[in-house]
């Protein structure tokens, strides 16, 4: 309801525009609502390279000690890229011995890739001509952030590119409206 009343107010006037964007409007329309802390837990160092196969695999090992003694069903591991990959690889080859283990890549690195899934599924169909044309994004940046590899930037367009299409889905909708009812 939040997202509606926002695209709504930000089509009223167009020119003289006073909602803010996006982001800022869901920063103000969050201002009562509690933020609860999580607590996050980092596992002790161990002085060797973190991307070895032996390291990954001690990972698990500490992670159910910690598990056991938090009494916890399961734990989540938040990883980049690399660990992720030497984790995932782990845990499908012993399933039963860590089932408990969630395996999440780190939000980061999950936004670039729907970035590049965005921008390979849609760059041909017009996504690159319209970010181009429109002033958006620079001739330049563009390849980049179709491959999620400039993530202000990309998240900046993308949330541009959301606003207009829904303004237009918005538009052809009031004019079905008229014409229907």
């Amino acid at each position: 309801q939040e997202e509606l009343f926002w695209l709504l107010s930000r089509n009223t006037d167009c020119v003289n525009q006073k909602i803010p964007g996006w982001t800022g409007f869901n920063i103000q329309a969050r201002n009562d609502e509690e933020i609860t802390k999580d607590i996050v837990g980092y596992l002790p160092t161990i002085n060797v390279s973190a991307t070895e196969m032996k390291t990954v695999s001690e990972i698990p090992s500490k992670s159910d000690e910690i598990r056991k003694e938090l009494n916890l069903k399961e734990i989540a591991f938040v990883m980049d890229q690399a660990l992720y990959a030497k984790a995932a690889e782990i845990k499908w080859q012993h399933p039963n011995t860590y089932s408990f283990i969630i395996l999440r890549l780190g939000t980061f690195r999950t936004i670039c890739n729907l970035m590049s899934i965005i921008g390979k599924r849609f760059k041909d169909a017009g996504l690159k001509d319209l970010c181009i044309e429109s002033g958006v994004i620079a001739e330049g940046s563009i390849q980049n952030i179709l491959t999620g590899k400039m993530y202000n930037r990309g998240v900046r367009v993308h949330k541009c590119i959301y606003e207009a299409l829904m303004r237009l889905a918005w538009k052809q909708f009031a004019l079905w409206v008229n014409e229907v009812h």
